[in-house]
């Protein structure tokens, strides 16, 4: 276990000198959509996944909307059971590094109701998950941090926690604390018009390049949804400092980040 001070975080990813494998910066959106959810992504090294959740008969139900749900089908057996069960097998990881998987977990509807049980769903998998205090995080084989319909007063109300909240760019503004808000997210078509073919425009790179030194600056991750999901945005976005780089096709990225240059 690592200890990060309130100044730094353990866990952030910078582009340059980073102890991240390259796949590392790879961000397995809607994770659960995929033929084998978790292990694609696990497989191509992602460092981060993302589920989203409803809360139903008690259970933290994984799908996008209400009319795909399934008994059974939950965050916990789709994603802590089998990354606990990997934490165990490997010795204190996930990955094939030390560096810790993020786990997003988009909650879609009713947070304040989602919240306790997910508290105490986390509570039984804490050995492995990163805590959260109000002046420092220990970093463990999984970081989670909560996004969507964010239950962000009651997070920021408890101290020591299992999660973090995902903030916005006005976040960078605001400045909250980073043992609060670890990562920054926003949309992608609330910022650029660059559709991910060609040479990105020069003053929306300029914008990705600012918005990511900021981030860094204040100990954060960087993150941008809806992003092009295309060979040439994961190179941009990886020269432009994003830490998280979201993608459907994590094999692909894969290959792409590893030669960047080609």
């Amino acid at each position: 276990m690592r200890f990060a001070n309130h100044a730094t975080l353990a866990f952030v990813v910078l582009s340059a000198g980073c102890s991240y494998a390259p796949s590392a910066l790879g961000h397995s959106h809607n994770d659960y959509l995929r033929r084998r959810p978790l292990d694609e992504a696990l497989a191509a090294g992602m460092g981060s996944v993302e589920a989203d959740v409803f809360l139903v008969d008690d259970e933290l139900r994984v799908g996008h909307e209400l009319s795909s749900l399934r008994a059974g089908r939950t965050l916990e057996s789709l994603y802590l059971a089998p990354l606990f069960a990997r934490f165990v097998a490997r010795g204190g990881t996930v990955h094939d590094h030390a560096d810790p998987l993020v786990l997003l977990v988009d909650i879609k509807a009713e947070s304040a109701r989602v919240w306790p049980h997910l508290r105490a769903l986390l509570a039984r998998y804490a050995p492995m998950l990163t805590e959260f205090l109000d002046d420092g995080i220990a970093t463990r084989a999984v970081t989670v941090i909560l996004s969507g319909d964010r239950p962000r007063r009651l997070v920021a109300g408890e101290s020591p926690r299992l999660c973090a909240i995902d903030g916005r760019l006005t976040d960078l503004a605001d400045d909250p604390p980073r043992t609060l808000v670890p990562l920054v997210s926003d949309s992608w078509h609330s910022q650029f018009e660059w559709k991910g073919f060609g040479p990105m425009p020069e003053d929306e790179r300029e914008r990705l390049r600012g918005f990511a030194a900021r981030a860094h600056a204040q100990g954060r991750l960087l993150r941008l949804w809806a992003a092009p999901d295309t060979p040439e945005s994961w190179r941009t976005q990886l020269a432009c400092g994003v830490d998280l780089i979201n993608t459907d096709r994590p094999a692909e990225l894969l290959r792409v980040l590893r030669e960047p240059d080609r």
